[in-house]
């Protein structure tokens, strides 16, 4: 039995054109509507800046969309082992959180970014040298990503294969009502993202934290309703960009509870704890110096990676992740039956993530004598005031509900291997985990697992 390698990010073009035919954007199928849900929602009593602008649906014979994807995705991928390193190595907690909607948040702000402050922000994100494409390969990432099947047209899906995940982005801007928004920004963020401009008066600060709430609680199914905690809001804020992600899938092969049993796992400090553990099979696994790695399917080309360090190899672990992302444990399949044990586990991730960027090197956006977002507001000079960023994740035996936000805030300046034996994946000891698309590589979330009964 032969392993793809299925670490790769180049998408090939019938890849391409497979993906994009689940999107309905290939020419016949249907009116090229994207299928999957990637609208910004509605906010009751809220008003909304009138435009013209209805989201790109991109063509499938432009020659530049696979090129505009894979620069998206190698950011994202390298984007998301940077933020790892800085949101998750050292903590002494599980740690969750969505690269990916802190980069699309980012990518928003990117759009109305200049001069050094842009620079910066196409450096972290891995934008590379041509920013309309980079936008471009955003929306359509996020119409693959959504998809409700991957499969091109007149092919049958599996009968008795679980449902296809249910994959949701949205994209919003709040806007202060005295604020004057450059056109050029909302139609970026409308065409692009998908991302319909809500005004609402910040002045009232406590009315407006509840309003962004309640939109990220609706986007992600309630389950994040407090992604701004009570006066995180000045009332001199001018603009929030927000972003969400919902993922809810079932395993292409579910665990059964009948044998999910309560059994040991060992903690970093050597303490061990009782947790209720679910075991299966698969094929799909690879095999390093001080770790094991599998894939656990949804479908669609989601999966589930899990990497098991050995006993005090975590750190080593994390350090690969740092510097080359999550590659190197799909890139070397192997061959054979694995073994898998993963604890039941559930448990969400707040962060401010205003240090992490700084780290990335997005400096001059954090800086009101510095930054530049000339390409948002005129006369008028702001800078980010903060970016809040929350996610969760539930794992049982049917598969896994995960959700996350980002919120960007701006204020004025003046506000200041294997065998015939089956090689054991046992995540019975800290492990890594990511939710990834297979096909073109973006990871949804990445996380990792030190006490699975902690909440």
């Amino acid at each position: 039995m032969s392993v793809p390698d299925r670490g790769s990010l180049r998408l090939s073009r019938r890849d391409l054109l497979v993906a994009l035919a689940a999107c309905g954007l290939v020419a016949g199928c249907g009116d090229g509507a994207p299928t999957g849900d990637l609208a910004s929602g509605s906010v009751d009593g809220v008003g909304t800046i009138k435009h013209d602008y209805e989201r790109v649906t991109l063509a499938a014979d432009d020659a530049s969309l696979a090129e505009a994807v894979d620069v998206v995705a190698e950011g994202d991928m390298a984007f998301a082992a940077k933020l790892f390193e800085a949101l998750a190595m050292g903590a002494d907690t599980n740690v969750v959180f969505s690269p990916y909607s802190i980069s699309a948040a980012l990518s928003m702000v990117l759009a109305g970014a200049a001069g050094s402050t842009r620079s910066q922000l196409a450096e972290a994100l891995g934008m590379g040298p041509d920013e309309p494409a980079w936008h471009r390969g955003r929306n359509i990432l996020d119409q693959i990503l959504t998809a409700p099947s991957e499969l091109p047209l007149g092919v049958e899906p599996e009968h008795d294969g679980p449902p296809p995940p249910t994959v949701e982005l949205a994209n919003a801007p709040f806007i202060d009502v005295s604020a004057d928004i450059l056109d050029g920004f909302v139609q970026i963020l409308a065409e692009q993202y998908g991302a319909e401009p809500f005004v609402i008066e910040f002045d009232d600060s406590r009315k407006a934290t509840a309003t962004i709430n309640e939109w990220v609680a609706e986007q992600t199914d309630g389950r994040i309703t407090d992604l701004l905690p009570e006066g995180s809001l000045e009332p001199d804020t001018v603009l929030t960009l927000v972003n969400t992600v919902y993922f809810n899938a079932y395993w292409r092969e579910r665990f059964y509870e009948t044998d999910t049993v309560d059994r040991t796992f060992t903690r970093l400090d050597a303490s061990t704890v009782k947790a209720p553990m679910m075991s299966a099979s698969t094929s799909l696994g690879s095999v390093g110096d001080y770790w094991t790695a599998s894939s656990l399917e949804y479908s669609n080309g989601y999966e589930m990676l899990i990497i098991v360090p050995d006993h005090d190899r975590l750190a080593d672990v994390e350090r690969i992740i740092a510097a080359e992302g999550t590659g190197p444990f799909v890139d070397n399949a192997a061959v054979g039956e694995f073994s898998v044990i993963i604890p039941r586990f559930d448990f969400s991730t707040t962060a401010k993530a205003d240090s992490a960027l700084k780290a990335l090197g997005i400096l001059d956006a954090f800086n009101p004598t510095r930054a530049d977002f000339s390409r948002i507001t005129e006369p008028q000079d702001i800078y980010i005031d903060g970016v809040h960023h929350q996610a969760n994740i539930t794992v049982n035996e049917e598969g896994t509900v995960a959700s996350a936000a980002t919120a960007v805030k701006f204020r004025p300046v003046s506000g200041l291997i294997g065998g015939p034996s089956p090689i054991e994946v046992h995540a019975d000891k800290p492990f890594v985990f990511a939710i990834r698309h297979s096909t073109t590589g973006s990871t949804l979330f990445l996380g990792r697992v030190l006490d699975p009964t902690a909440a």
